[in-house]
């Protein structure tokens, strides 16, 4: 028996990774058209309502109105995604580098590209490129604020100089190795919040408060010394 998978909620926040401010949010309730009637399981994991998907829009007139917004960011604040130039780009000193992250592969590379690809929808090429904060948050490179400062300090006087790079750069690298980020496999989004004294705000599953959270996990890593990278790219 084929299970079918519908996308019902579409929400992104844009995160300020200088500040860890949420800036702008979209969100959208999506019409599911071949299996209209909600689940009972569905409307108690996320809080969707039948009524709130029967006043919802098709998923191609959701990802133009994404878009839509996508684009009078990149008005408004100067974003600049990767290999995605724009053909009226901002100066180099205003432009913001930003990319999309999600907590796993699953909403961008399983659901939304099957959803798409079986009915035949366009959507915006910014979305076929992310980053997996499940994975990033337990294998990321991890440097604690401390370090720099540290470990120039515990390396003989007498070495010469280009020796202590050597040195440092050995020992920068084996804690990044070893320390493997928070070194420990998540237990979901609310525990990898949990695991660092942060509390889930709002209600599990429902999308737009995942996203917001998502966020504010990713600004706390970031904060704790996370460089964040793209970890998935689809290709054509």
């Amino acid at each position: 028996m084929a299970l079918l998978l519908h996308p019902v909620e579409f929400p992104a926040v844009l995160l300020n990774t200088s500040t860890g401010e949420v800036e702008s949010e979209f969100h959208a309730y999506v019409q599911p058209q071949e299996h209209p009637i909600l689940s009972a399981f569905c409307t108690e994991l996320t809080g969707i309502t039948q009524t709130q998907v029967e006043a919802a829009i098709p998923l191609h007139i959701c990802l133009s109105r994404f878009g839509r917004w996508l684009q009078e960011l990149q008005v408004k604040t100067g974003l600049v995604f990767p290999n995605h130039p724009r053909t009226s780009a901002p100066s180099a000193a205003s432009q913001k580098l930003c990319t999309f992250l999600t907590w796993s592969d699953w909403d961008l590379g399983v659901c939304l590209q099957y959803e798409c690809r079986r009915k035949q929808i366009h959507k915006p090429d910014v979305l076929n490129s992310w980053i997996d904060l499940r994975s990033t948050y337990r294998v990321g490179g991890c440097l604690p604020s401390c370090l720099p400062a540290f470990l120039p300090s515990c390396l003989p006087a007498f070495l010469p100089s280009f020796l202590s790079f050597f040195v440092l750069a050995l020992l920068y690298f084996t804690v990044c190795l070893f320390q493997l980020f928070y070194d420990r496999k998540p237990r979901g989004l609310n525990g990898a919040l949990q695991d660092l004294g942060i509390q889930f705000a709002g209600r599990e599953h429902s999308g737009l408060d995942d996203a917001r959270n998502t966020a504010g996990l990713a600004a706390r890593m970031m904060r704790d010394g996370c460089v964040m990278k793209v970890t998935r790219s689809l290709t054509r």
